[in-house]
């Protein structure tokens, strides 16, 4: 009996061993699989940022040796000494840690390099491209990416650069479609408080204001602009007195113009009946754009939908409760909200007030001539349980944006804000553009910003607790001013521009 329990026994055992081996058998593989496939992603990504930054300190030394230029032996003549040219070759560069890096910096005649220009020759013309290119993970040497080569990275940096004897310099200011890299992250023109004292990330610069204050006046401009030549149109119809929704339509349907250009005195939306509201929403949306000009809004619980734009002329009453701005394109163009909130007797601007969970989105432009209050819960943007589903490609604020608590401005290109305040929680992005701030800067707790390139503000920073600064390394901030051009001025900076 003995015997026969301790051969059952080994039999049990046997079974159990053949079981967890195929288990083993199945699970293995897939958990080798994911560690190969994270250490493979871990690896790259290593690799990406390496050659992005190879390539930026190219840049970034090309651009340092340039701007103390004393025109000692031409523009064209600086330019081409710089020590870095390696022409058509690739220098070849072994890390530390055994990693080899293959590095290109030339000089060519178009922006797609396809017409090199050796540094030792002659340079006739106004523009020229630099190119900056690292390879990583390149085995063979070759300078392409082989099939066996999972590692692989490389990065091409292009900027043009004006070598002209004489020419006129990009005069100093802002300009979005014009980026110059740059080391400076966060500008400042007045004091700075960052209550752990003095961070070398912060750089003085007492001009600073004096750039942003002009484009804040240059979108003022633009702005005032396009509202005046909507209101002298022709074509603007205004609805009669206690226009309702169906007048609006109605007026839509009759407009021989595109854009319907709707002049409204009033809209209400606690008034059902002239205004009744489909899911909590009003709704513009016809077969053709609408540029609705709304002297007094008042909403309230409403989700506001506009296929055009939207121009609130004089005021905005309190936002109570929940309430949304949604302003789309249509077919590319429109898009834009504007709260030019201009009391007609003063002449001053009205302030936009929030109560509980605001949100405002405009596809292109979101613009407000006065102040916005954000009590609780502001988006400047599209968000989903956290979740950012799209943003503004410009937010510009004249007055100032305060907020007491929670607010995301979730900007694509330039935000612009006459001044700023947080008390608690707020967010800002510029993604692809720059954080310009005309006056002060302050927040008591968390603030985030990132931006792909500075945060420049003409006044005072004063940042009590936990704030990051994501910037990037362009700008279009030009701080440098420039002499006038013509036959005897020299340019004072190289402004490359991004290709």
């Amino acid at each position: 009996m003995k015997l026969r329990l301790i051969r059952n026994e080994r039999g049990a055992a046997l079974l159990y061993v053949l079981f967890a081996f195929a288990i083993l058998l199945v699970f293995v593989p897939v958990m080798l699989n994911m560690t190969t496939d994270k250490a493979l992603r871990n690896k790259t990504d290593q690799n990406k940022k390496l050659v992005e930054s190879v390539a930026l300190t190219g840049l970034e030394s090309l651009i340092g040796y340039l701007n103390p230029y004393t025109n000692q032996t031409g523009r064209g003549g600086h330019f081409k000494a710089f020590g870095g040219w390696t022409d058509d070759k690739y220098v070849r560069i072994v890390l530390p840690e055994g990693e080899t890096v293959y590095y290109r910096q030339r000089i060519c005649e178009d922006k797609a390099c396809s017409v090199p220009v050796s540094h030792t020759g002659t340079l006739s013309k106004e523009i020229y491209y630099a190119e900056f290119r690292a390879i990583v993970g390149d085995s063979n040497g070759n300078h392409d990416r082989d099939s066996n080569e999972p590692y692989y990275r490389e990065k091409k940096m292009v900027y043009a650069i004006n070598v002209k004897e004489g020419g006129a310099a990009l005069p100093a200011g802002i300009y979005p479609d014009q980026r110059i890299p740059t080391l400076e992250k966060v500008i400042y023109g007045g004091e700075l408080d960052t209550q752990g004292g003095r961070d070398q990330s912060f750089f003085s610069n007492k001009t600073v204001q004096q750039f942003v204050s002009k484009e804040m006046n240059r979108q003022e401009t633009l702005t005032t602009t396009a509202v005046s030549n909507y209101w002298s149109s022709p074509s603007r119809l205004t609805c009669r007195d206690g226009c309702t929704k169906a007048d609006i339509d109605a007026l839509v349907q009759s407009s021989s113009g595109s854009p319907a250009i709707i002049h409204v005195k009033n809209i209400d939306t606690t008034d059902s009946s002239k205004f009744p509201l489909t899911n909590g929403a009003l709704t513009f949306h016809y077969s053709k754009p609408i540029v609705l000009m709304v002297d007094n809004l008042r909403l309230e619980n409403t989700k506001m939908n506009v296929y055009g734009d939207l121009i609130v002329m004089q005021n905005v009453s309190e936002l109570r409760n929940q309430n949304g701005f949604f302003v789309y394109d249509v077919d590319g163009a429109y898009g834009n909200l504007i709260f030019y909130n201009k009391n007609p007797s003063t002449g001053a601007y009205n302030t936009v007030s929030t109560g509980s969970q605001t949100d405002f989105y405009a596809v292109n432009k979101l613009y407000s001539s006065g102040d916005i209050y954000c009590r609780n819960n502001c988006v400047f943007g599209l968000k989903s349980n956290n979740t950012v589903i799209a943003k503004i490609k410009e937010i510009v604020i004249q007055g100032a944006l305060n907020v007491d608590t929670q607010a995301d401005l979730l900007g694509m290109g330039n935000v612009l804000l006459g001044s700023f305040y947080a008390k608690n929680n707020a967010t800002i992005m510029a993604d692809a553009g720059d954080l310009f701030v005309e006056n002060s800067f302050h927040a008591d707790t968390q603030l985030d910003v990132t931006t792909l390139g500075v945060v420049a503000v003409g006044g005072s920073i004063d940042l009590k607790n936990n704030y990051t600064f994501n910037t990037g390394n362009s700008t279009s901030l030009h701080l440098t001013d420039s002499t006038s051009g013509g036959s005897g001025g020299e340019p004072v900076n190289w402004n490359p521009t991004r290709q």
